[in-house]
């Protein structure tokens, strides 16, 4: 990885991941910065994993916190939550790490090998006696060890594909008690993307600067694609098609099937969140700020939104709507249109300097959701005439770091 023209402030995210400390105090790169949001739209319910460990259910109306993992009082330690959970029927999954273990690794510069564990949930009970229960999880005992997990999972069917710090995937059986079905080992370095999984296929990016293709039911590799950097945002696969934007300021766009280039597009900078599209424009931000809508069929751009967003964004794009919002590493915030990229409104957190938004969004009805790392989220009404005096407002909020 080349770190010669790298801005300071991402530099510090890349070394201190693996020291990253909970949910208070040290340095303002703290483990929130890396939780996440999720949606489960069936149900109305919004989930939120912390810095501090702790799977927070909420009902997405209301606001009202239902439940939380592990449950009030809890002495059970399950170090942090650098990623989104994930939702797939009835099932909520959320994939841990935890820095006060030895024995899983890889080691880093520090000498600590950092250990996650995958819990697969479910609601149990009724009324106000409904909480989160643990189904089960991966692995089952301390005594098998697996890396610590950045990325969130992904699950097609019964089977959940996630990637390690270890250098490894993991594809666990959701139905069978955790069982662990494969894992690929063919990467050469750290696996924080989260895996994409499309007809029978799982892509996902390394450090090692490559694009993977693993079978779905075996974990044998299919074929890989090399960069010119690393690669930490999801995979988008699209009419045939797999999209994955990159650290050598690149996005890529590749026959699926034998990962062949097809084109390619340059921005100004690193991509590091993930991809998004609404089926007619691709969707990055990169880490000088600039916004892109890019045509799916040739990458060219349709439009581009200057560099005068403030703060890099590691924050996946949230469609909303006909619009696209935008949330920066130093709390500031755009909505625009999202055929032309036309500013339609923004603003910024000014009374509270030390905040960012590094977890993605998420949209429904009316509303997004978006996580600060300042341990709290918040709901907010996209629609710009709900927000004609370019006034963000906030309509709720949560704090999770008691």
């Amino acid at each position: 990885m080349d770190f010669g023209m790298i801005p300071k402030h991402i530099l510090l995210i890349v070394w201190l991941i693996p020291i990253l400390i909970g949910c208070v105090g040290g340095d303002r790169f703290t483990a929130t910065a890396w939780s996440g949001v999720a949606l489960d739209e069936k149900e109305e319910l919004l989930y939120i994993s912390t810095g501090n460990g702790k799977l927070k259910g909420f009902d997405a109306d209301t606001g009202k916190q239902l439940a939380e993992f592990p449950s009030h009082g809890s002495k059970d330690d399950l170090g942090q939550f650098y990623s989104a959970p994930t939702v797939s029927g009835d099932w909520v999954f959320v994939a841990s790490y935890q820095d006060k273990k030895s024995g899983c690794g890889p080691s880093d510069e520090q000498g600590k090998a950092p250990c996650g564990r995958i819990y697969g949930l479910k609601w149990i009970g009724e009324g106000d006696d409904r909480r989160l229960h643990r189904e089960w999880v991966y692995p089952r005992t301390r005594e098998h060890p697996v890396g610590g997990f950045i990325g969130s999972p992904a699950v097609a069917g019964n089977l959940l594909v996630v990637g390690s710090s270890d250098k490894k995937v993991y594809a666990i059986n959701t139905a069978e008690d955790g069982k662990l079905e494969w894992v690929f080992d063919g990467a050469k370095d750290k696996i924080w993307s989260t895996p994409t999984i499309a007809e029978g296929v799982v892509y996902f990016g390394s450090l090692d600067h490559s694009l993977y293709a693993v079978d779905l039911n075996s974990g044998g590799e299919l074929w890989s694609y090399p960069s010119d950097g690393a690669i930490t945002s999801r995979p988008v696969v699209k009419d045939g098609i797999l999209y994955f934007g990159s650290f050598d300021k690149h996005i890529y766009a590749l026959d699926k099937n034998d990962g062949e280039k097809l084109f390619d597009f340059q921005g100004d900078d690193w991509f590091w969140a993930d991809l998004v599209t609404d089926g007619e424009l691709l969707y990055a931000g990169t880490l000088s700020g600039t916004v892109y809508g890019l045509n799916l069929s040739t990458l060219q751009e349709e439009w581009e939104y200057p560099t005068d967003v403030t703060g890099g964004i590691v924050a996946a794009p949230v469609i909303a709507g006909d619009q696209v919002g935008v949330f920066s590493d130093e709390g500031y915030f755009v909505f625009f249109n999202s055929d032309d990229g036309e500013d339609l409104w923004n603003s910024s957190i000014e009374e509270d300097d030390d905040v960012s938004f590094r977890a993605s969004p998420v949209s429904y009805g009316d509303s997004v959701v978006v996580m600060k790392s300042n341990c709290s989220a918040h709901r907010l009404n996209w629609k710009v005439s709900s927000n004609r005096h370019n006034k963000f407002d906030w309509i709720e909020k949560v704090d999770l770091c008691e």
